[in-house]
């Protein structure tokens, strides 16, 4: 299994060095992680990923949805954001609901956002035993990308341009049926968290 962190500075390196050991016998990729703040990184991330820019993007928005794009260049591919938690047993887990995937997937969602628990519905989102369709509006800490659904994904954007944050539009695409999205189902364990102590970097960029 191949994976990448995404990192702009050394300021949350100690989530990363506790998810390492968990994620030994995976395939370390390095990824260029774009920083919003740097111009010369965010323009030539805009020349590799020359998408038109559809909505009032922040700069880290932007720096985001570069780093998600030279990640997809690699699928298939599993990308965590470097403030991620992971627990235990994660791959043993990761493992066991990975296998229950349709075979039609694009992305599967590691992290749920638990304010969205409300949303879920069994009947009209449940897919397996563990896994469910993408019902949340949001959540982007930790993604597993097929090839498939990164191509689609950049035809997506070929089609429409950036139209706002990453991990929004790809759960907008997936309710419209334009992606196949899954997730674990709410009342299944996290495979991936976060602590919510970090402040965002992104949100304190300016806009484009």
């Amino acid at each position: 299994m191949k994976y990448t962190i995404f990192s702009i500075d050394y300021s949350r390196l100690h989530y990363i060095q506790q998810m390492l050991p968990k994620l030994n016998g995976w395939e370390h990729i390095r990824v260029s992680s774009v920083d919003g703040r740097n111009a010369e990184e965010l323009i030539e991330a805009q020349k590799k990923h020359p998408y038109p820019i559809n909505w009032d993007a922040r700069l880290g928005h932007l720096g985001i949805w570069y780093s998600v794009l030279n990640a997809l260049d690699k699928a298939p591919i599993v990308t965590f954001e470097d403030d991620a938690v992971l627990r235990d047993d994660f791959q043993l887990n990761f493992e066991q609901r990975v296998a229950e995937l349709p075979d039609d997937w694009d992305f599967f969602s590691l992290f749920i956002p638990r304010d969205s628990d409300k949303m879920f519905n069994e009947r009209r989102d449940g897919v397996s035993r563990s896994l469910t369709k993408v019902y949340q509006r949001y959540g982007g800490v930790s993604m597993y990308y097929s090839e498939q659904g990164a191509q689609k994904i950049k035809a997506l954007l070929e089609r429409d341009g950036l139209t706002g944050q990453y991990d929004d539009t790809l759960y907008m695409y997936a309710k419209a049926g334009e992606l196949n999205g899954y997730c674990s189902k709410p009342t299944w364990a996290d495979l991936v968290y976060i602590t919510g102590l970090e402040k965002s970097i992104v949100q304190e960029t300016d806009y484009a």
